[in-house]
């Protein structure tokens, strides 16, 4: 897959702060630019190896809280 996004919510009760997420169908040889954001505005990008994307470590410390991860294969 070349790009993508994946949403992580928590949840006003979550006692939960972190979490490793396992995305799917990210090739674990690729590069990919990927932004973590908390908030509306999207943050400045990021290189990320395929391997470290797939098995990527979540932490939303507000609670409710949010993270919207985007993420596309580097050219």
């Amino acid at each position: 897959m070349n790009a993508g996004f994946a949403l992580f919510l928590r949840r006003h009760d979550s006692p939960f702060a972190g979490m490793e997420a396992a995305l799917r169908r990210i090739e674990p040889g690729a590069e990919y630019d990927v932004s973590l954001s908390a908030g509306y505005t999207e943050e400045p990008r990021r290189r990320m190896s395929g391997r470290d994307l797939a098995r990527l470590g979540v932490r939303i410390d507000g609670a409710p809280g949010s993270l919207l991860v985007r993420y596309s294969r580097a050219q």
